[in-house]
């Protein structure tokens, strides 16, 4: 019983995010690839920042796929981020400015 109240995997917020644009880094795989379809699933566009240009985008496309019958579901965009390299973030980061007229949401899932 206590393991259910405080493991419980699925988010109970139906709060809707339509108009709000996301950052989510490191999602391709794990923990931020489901909180990229969370987010996708409540409305939200999604920029997906992650080192591996080719699992994020098989991991965009997945969830695309996966959200593709549901109503109301928010965009899912890539970009290439190596936090480990400052030109990456800075190159990253001009990129989201020139593109993104808000960020709303910034989830630092990487690492």
């Amino acid at each position: 019983m206590l393991e259910t109240v405080l493991f419980n995997p699925h988010c109970s917020s139906k709060t809707r995010l339509d108009g709000k644009t996301a950052v989510v880094t490191g999602c391709n795989t794990g923990i931020g690839k489901e909180t990229v379809l969370q987010l996708v699933k409540r409305g939200a566009r999604v920029v997906m920042a992650c080192r591996d240009l080719k699992k994020s985008n098989e991991a965009a496309d997945e969830i695309r796929t996966r959200t593709r019958s549901c109503e109301g579901v928010g965009q899912v965009v890539v970009v290439r981020l190596d936090l480990a390299s400052l030109a990456s973030v800075r190159q990253c980061a001009s990129a989201l400015l020139d593109t993104e007229p808000s960020i709303h949401l910034l989830v630092n899932n990487s690492g």
